[in-house]
């Protein structure tokens, strides 16, 4: 569990430098998910501009929420 937190806080304090780069690891793993679902369902990956739009939407209100490395966990 102390490996988690270390590497949670690591985390937050190398990609809570700038806001673009949290948006685009975001909007990565948020893709990432996403394109994996499109392929379980479906067996193929389609292009598809909503699904950009929205995932760079989502990626942007997800890092507007999230508190980057302004907290470390200590539990």
């Amino acid at each position: 569990m102390k490996l988690l937190q270390s590497v949670r806080n690591e985390f937050f304090k190398q990609t809570g430098k700038t806001r673009f780069k949290r948006t685009i690891v975001i909007a990565f793993f948020l893709a990432s998910y996403w394109c994996g679902i499109d392929y379980f369902v479906h067996h193929e990956l389609t292009m598809n501009l909503w699904h950009d739009i929205s995932v760079v939407v989502l990626a942007i209100i997800v890092e507007r929420c999230l508190p980057w490395g302004k907290e470390k966990i200590n539990t």
